[in-house]
């Protein structure tokens, strides 16, 4: 019964152990695998972040070079001599240059739909003979006029016959304008270009937003100049949104990135859906589950054999201590044990030593005292025996029995010979 005891005692021990074991590993593993998806999830947004950044900065340089591109044919035209001649003096020879000069631009970039050069008096030359513009004798009282010359070359979206608005995204332009000076600094007019506002779509629809990521473009006075939705343009609310939102960095589940378009007076405003890194997170959380899952079985592997490499002595000791129990013999254990085992080892056989010890002492003392009290009991009988045997002699002398005093004459002698030759040792009954 004590040896089941032991043994459930060990199992219990093997038991506790392995959970023990287990339920640490559980926890590293839980806190290396919380540590790495904050990591990774800080990883993965930083990347998508510096991702969008990267896609709206190479789009606002893109469109920034376009319009400087544009610009500088604006300078071209506005500064060349004939353009001055044919707007000042209406020289025939100068307005036919100046004619070949817009065609021949205007047929180098397809994205161009009209260039124009206005005079303060209302005469033009027009790459696009369909264009229907406004014009006076005085162009300084046509309302975009005014604001042709005063742009300063920043570029403005507007009707493509610069009258009233209309929400046909096919009629809108981008509209870059330079004013054109004599050398007095004079007024002579302005030179117009106008660029297809798809061209902004051409280089904002290759960001890479998400799903549900878009671009938009608001101007120095946070108008709303580009949206993917166009009704968004004439709707005062969402505009009001658009702007707010261009304020923050990240709105719920989506990242704000913000850019100035250089040599405009345009921000360009990235908003990216998260989902990509809701989609690698649940990938992420996957491979996290499927790793600890093999680490918990690695686990309950190593911390069964890890018990059982720590109790298998502790058994082999305890069939050993079984053994010697029968032997009295003392306990041997092998070379690779370790120091725990010896030391156990080393008590239990000064254990048994101090056993046989106390052992052979009281069988010595029980021994001692049973010679004493024989002996005493002896010291008791004799007296009586001599008294009885004498007795019995001389009633067996009155009755005559001879034969029989001298037999029992004779054996009481030999007694007392035997008596006194056993040195008060034991005499057998």
């Amino acid at each position: 019964m004590k040896i089941m005891k032991i043994k459930r005692f060990f199992s219990k021990i093997n038991v506790q152990i392995a959970v023990s074991f287990l339920a640490i590993s559980w926890l590293c593993v839980l806190l290396v695998s919380a540590i790495a998806y904050y990591s990774a999830s800080q990883m993965i947004l930083g990347n998508i972040r510096k991702q969008t950044e990267d896609s709206v900065f190479q789009a606002s340089n893109y469109i920034s070079a376009y319009l400087e591109k544009i610009k500088a044919l604006s300078d071209l035209i506005a500064m060349n001599t004939e353009t001055k001649e044919a707007l000042k003096n209406a020289d025939s020879k100068a307005i036919e240059t100046l004619a070949g000069m817009v065609n021949i631009s205007a047929k180098g970039d397809p994205r161009i739909q009209t260039i124009a050069v206005i005079s303060k008096n209302g005469f033009a030359i027009t790459s696009n003979s369909n264009m229907a513009i406004p014009l006076s004798d005085n162009m300084m009282e046509e309302s975009w006029y005014k604001a042709a010359v005063s742009s300063n070359q920043m570029p403005a979206i507007t009707s493509i016959r610069h009258g009233d608005f209309t929400m046909d995204k096919a009629s809108w332009v981008i509209s870059i304008s330079h004013e054109i000076v004599d050398e007095k600094k004079e007024h002579l007019g302005v030179v117009l270009i106008d660029i297809g506002y798809q061209f902004i779509e051409d280089y904002i629809a290759a960001l890479n937003l998400g799903a549900t990521g878009y671009a938009y473009i608001l101007d120095s006075r946070n108008q709303v100049l580009y949206h993917p939705d166009e009704s968004i343009l004439m709707d005062q609310m969402k505009a009001d949104e658009l702007r707010q939102l261009s304020d923050e960095s990240t709105s719920g589940s989506q990242i704000i990135i913000k850019n100035q378009i250089p040599h405009s007076d345009w921000r360009l405003i990235g908003i990216s859906s998260m989902e990509n890194v809701s989609r690698l997170k649940s990938r992420f959380i996957k491979t996290i589950l499927a790793v600890n899952l093999s680490l918990v079985l690695m686990s309950v592997i190593v911390s069964f054999a890890l018990s059982n490499k720590l109790t298998k002595p502790i058994f082999e000791l305890q069939k050993a201590m079984q053994e010697m129990d029968e032997k009295w013999g003392h306990l041997t254990v092998g070379r690779r044990s370790s120091l725990e085992i010896k030391a156990l080892a080393r008590e239990y056989n000064a254990l048994l030593d101090r056993i046989k010890r106390l052992t052979e002492d009281i069988a010595r003392q029980e021994n001692a005292k049973r010679i004493f009290e024989l002996k005493a009991l002896q010291s008791q009988i004799n007296p009586h025996f001599l008294y009885n045997t004498l007795d019995t002699i001389l009633w067996l002398a009155e009755f005559g029995e001879n034969d029989k005093v001298v037999a029992v004459s004779k054996a009481l002698g030999e007694m007392l010979r035997v008596s006194l030759n056993i040195n008060q040792t034991m005499v057998p009954l």
